[in-house]
């Protein structure tokens, strides 16, 4: 049982890759790439990302939204 065990064991850590691998994180804003929210904010947020992270996190700013344009709440539109 314990030679099992330790095959799965020894298994489990061939499969799961180098422990160094670089992670991509995609930024998206629903404002256009040259807003101030984009350039002053999010920008550098992922440049102190990479930083902090020694490269091993980097960050991808998307030059447009991922998802449908935010709509109005309700509340405000029938007040």
């Amino acid at each position: 049982m314990r030679r099992i065990t330790k095959g799965l064991v020894l298994a489990a850590l061939l499969a799961s890759g180098p422990a160094g691998a670089q992670v991509v994180l995609n930024a998206s804003s629903w404002v256009p790439p040259a807003h101030p929210i984009t350039a002053n904010m999010l920008v550098p947020l992922c440049d102190d990302i990479a930083r902090v992270t020694s490269g091993r996190v980097k960050c991808n700013v998307l030059p447009s939204r991922r998802s449908p344009r935010p709509r109005p709440s309700t509340a405000w539109r029938t007040a």
